[in-house]
């Protein structure tokens, strides 16, 4: 409908914009902003810190083992009345995780592989009830299930005692063993009287055969046998004093367990349990500071960590087992390139490309200084940080996204030319090592790894696109474990999408059947995993069907009414052959959180990081990712309100003053009905010109994508410039502020990811086809749709963790 428009306010004026430029970026202009400097041929190994700044996490490096996983073996640990404290990194030391699962006084802890899915997690005994715990995910993990078996007095003891790979629990009673075949109620499988009233019970697997035997110790005596049957000893010795504490397990990865004593904090371990022999077993002596709290107890931790806690310490054997994918990834060849602007440009105070780097450097200034200070410093010394500790279950999003996004930014800057460590306050390779730190931990947390873990949700592809491509980016820098992590973690989450459906706000007949909750940011951030995917490992089994829902799912993403009866060929198939329904109105624009909204409309960028990934990959760029492009772009300009007029949406008259989303000249964004987030922010429309500009997608704007570039980034620029601190955070320190500026909980990765994608698309565009700001290499190949393929046709089996019927009410 017609609207008439209304005056745009004053243009911010070029001597605005240069004044923005030098706060901010003074020194850096004077120490070489304009180039990042030369790149090290010893990349792998650069390690350059800054002096006086807080140290980073450690880097990890590649080392003789490049299987995912290290052989199990038993890493020293405690349990305690309030929680269970683990040391995973190698060597003598303080324990370096901490996870609340109490023991209580009087009660045990012991761990095992309860339900085969290869990793070992905690169970706690208490006189007779056992609580189990499946997956060790946070801080807290949650029991899952808890059982009776055994009396007051009994003693707990666990092992696979019939070789089927399942954890079984059993009881001592004097000297006899009770023992369950599995981890649960029910009747005794096996009877068995060894050793005497008064022994300490053993359990391990004393010769490698895979089924563990049992044993006891009687003053610092050890009487093994290798199975849980009545029967002599197989093997006798004598450990330690009688005063020490005996535990038991694979100390050295051979896939044999042996037992050990501690004695106040050290651990003495033995290599082998079989009699002395030639050359005679060897002890290592670990000293372990142990909790202060009372009622503390050696409770060693089987996991794969590896010697000095390489690899994630809560996967599963199933991330070996898989056929490896990590070697098959194709490292991107686009990185540090040109920089998209030419430094001797006498006009570069004016240049909006310019100034997207600068304002990319102040939000990596950020995540690299304030917030790493205040979020991460303190679990610096751990090799794999607890992510999902950071929030509850309910709001896991914040947990998993926000460092995913604070990754992604910084490996953007550090590999696309952009970082500068003046400007920074931190060296490139510390800004690598981060993005590595952070990519290692959201990875060993998915599911695809880590049993319970995040993953198959409402928007997890989104946040394993984001994290895979910051590792993709560093992919040099990454060890083999972490290596397969990432791509174990691509694959699952694309391969969910291939058993989902494309979603639609209105149904084939062009019926609203989501009112207010269009469906076009979902499939365009589902097509970006498939797109990562396809772009990192082009010759996977799955890659052909990865591109066909990705083809699928971008031409929904804002497919209008209209096109559902379009002869339009895209990707080789008519629109309305392939569409079921539509997610915008004919004019581009959309609804969500049951307004309209242009917030919403930025996310068909989501669909445009296609490009991106074409470009790092050296491919075209499929015709579906720029459907409707111009369209949505140019309604920024070209759809006028007038207020007062009623919403489609809800009936509700639009807000004063009317007319267009845009304000060309100015940095004003117009909300007809009001944003759920907030009208301050400004990094995701410099994303959606920076792309439009790098991709020539503004042909149906009445205003040049660059001119709104320069507008939105100035406006970029000018809230970091009155944030109140001069750390390069977005928005204001004074929370309540911030929170008038942004309402979402991570408003600062968001708007600095925004700013690395802006950055990425401009440099992209600079160096994959010699195109610079104009359409690229379009693949008009023919793809047909694709049907929903169930777990079996992709290869996995997994069970999807369920969606999240408030993710509208976390996520922007």
């Amino acid at each position: 409908m017609p609207h008439p428009t209304v005056e745009p306010t004053q243009p911010l004026p070029v001597p605005h914009v240069r004044r923005v430029v030098s706060g901010l970026a003074t020194a850096a202009l004077a120490t070489g902003l304009m180039a990042a400097g030369p790149v090290r041929a010893d990349i792998v190994q650069a390690d350059t810190v800054t002096p006086g700044a807080p140290t980073m996490a450690p880097g990890l490096r590649p080392g003789a083992v490049t299987t995912p996983l290290f052989p199990m073996r038993s890493d020293p640990a405690y349990s305690a009345p309030s929680a269970l404290h683990v040391r995973v990194k190698g060597g003598d030391g303080p324990t370096d995780k901490r996870y609340a699962v109490p023991t209580p006084v009087g009660s045990t802890l012991l761990w095992g592989d309860w339900d085969r899915d290869g990793a070992h997690t905690p169970i706690v005994f208490t006189n007779g009830h056992w609580v189990v715990y499946d997956a060790m995910i946070g801080a807290t993990p949650v029991p899952s299930r808890e059982f009776d078996y055994g009396s007051i007095g009994d003693r707990p003891v666990v092992g696979d005692f019939n070789r089927d790979g399942r954890t079984d629990v059993g009881v001592v009673r004097g000297n006899v063993w009770l023992l369950r075949d599995v981890a649960d109620a029910g009747p005794t499988w096996r009877r068995v009287a060894y050793g005497r009233a008064g022994d300490v019970p053993v359990t391990g697997d004393w010769d490698g055969d895979g089924r563990d035997g049992i044993g006891v110790r009687r003053g610092n005596k050890f009487y093994l046998r290798d199975k849980a049957t009545k029967g002599p000893a197989t093997y006798t010795y004598g450990f330690g004093v009688a005063t020490d504490v005996p535990v038991s397990g694979d100390w050295d990865g051979d896939g044999t367990d042996s037992v050990g004593v501690v004695r106040g904090p050290v651990w003495h371990l033995r290599s082998e349990s079989t009699t002395p022999r030639k050359p005679a077993p060897t002890v290592e002596k670990r000293m372990v500071t142990r909790p202060t709290e009372p009622g503390s107890a050696p409770a060693p931790w089987p996991t794969p960590a590896g010697p000095d806690g390489q690899a994630c310490p809560t996967a599963s054997a199933g991330v070996q087992n898989r056929p490896q994918v990590g070697p098959t990834v194709r490292p991107t060849a686009l990185l540090d390139k040109v920089l998209p602007y030419d430094p001797a440009d006498p006009a570069l105070a004016a240049n909006p490309v310019f100034h997207t780097r600068t304002a990319l450097l102040e939000a990596e200034k950020y995540l690299l200084g304030a917030q790493y200070l205040e979020r991460w410093y303190t679990k610096r010394f751990q090799r794999y940080t607890d992510i999902l500790s950071r929030f509850p279950t309910p709001e896991q999003e914040y947990a998993v996204r926000r460092p995913a996004m604070a990754a992604l930014t910084t490996a953007v800057a550090a590999r696309t030319k952009a970082h500068n460590d003046t400007v920074v306050g931190r060296t490139r390779d510390e800004a690598i090592r981060y993005a590595d730190w952070l990519i290692r931990s959201v990875a060993c947390e998915h599911v695809a790894v880590t049993p319970g873990g995040w993953g198959a949700g409402w928007q997890s592809a989104h946040w394993a696109m984001l994290t895979g491509q910051a590792a993709w980016l560093v992919w040099d820098y990454l060890t083999p474990q972490a290596r397969e992590y990432v791509a174990q973690m691509v694959v699952y989450e694309a391969d969910r999408r291939l058993m989902t459906p494309v979603e639609y706000w209105a149904d084939a007949s062009g019926t609203v059947v989501r009112r207010g909750d269009t469906k076009a940011e979902e499939n365009s951030w589902n097509a970006g995993v498939l797109e990562l995917a396809v772009a990192m490992m082009p010759k996977h089994p799955q890659a052909a069907n990865w591109r066909r829902r990705a083809v699928d799912l971008e031409t929904a993403a804002y497919a209008r009414l209209a096109d559902l009866t379009s002869s339009q060929v895209v990707n080789g198939v008519t629109l309305a052959d392939r569409l079921d329904g539509a997610n915008a109105y004919d004019d581009g624009t959309v609804e969500n959180h049951r307004i309209l909204h242009p917030d919403y409309m930025t996310n068909i960028q989501q669909s445009w990081w296609a490009a991106d990934l074409a470009g790092l990959a050296g491919r075209r760029v499929p015709q579906s990712a720029f459907w409707n492009a111009a369209l949505v772009y140019g309604a920024f300009t070209s759809v006028s309100f007038a207020e007062g007029a009623l919403s489609p949406v809800n009936g509700a008259p639009y807000t004063p003053p009317g007319g267009t989303l845009y304000r060309p000249g100015t940095n004003d964004i117009y909300y007809p009905q009001g944003s759920f987030w907030g009208t301050g922010r400004r990094a995701h429309f410099v994303s959606f010109d920076a792309h439009a500009l790098a991709y020539g997608l503004g042909t149906a704007s009445a205003w040049p994508a660059r001119d709104a570039l320069a507008q939105h980034v100035s406006g970029q620029l000018a809230l970091v410039m009155n944030n109140g601190t001069g750390d390069g955070r977005t928005y204001s320190f004074d929370p309540p502020t911030a929170n008038s500026q942004d309402s979402y909980n991570g408003r600062e990765e968001y708007a600095a990811s925004q700013l690395a994608a802006a950055w990425l698309a401009l440099y992209v565009s600079a160096n994959a086809w010699d195109k610079q700001f104009n359409a690229p290499p379009i693949d008009t190949s023919s793809y047909a749709p694709l049907p929903v393929l169930s777990e079996q046709d992709t290869g996995w089996f997994a069970q999807p963790r369920g969606t999240s019927p408030d993710g509208e009410r976390l996520s922007p």
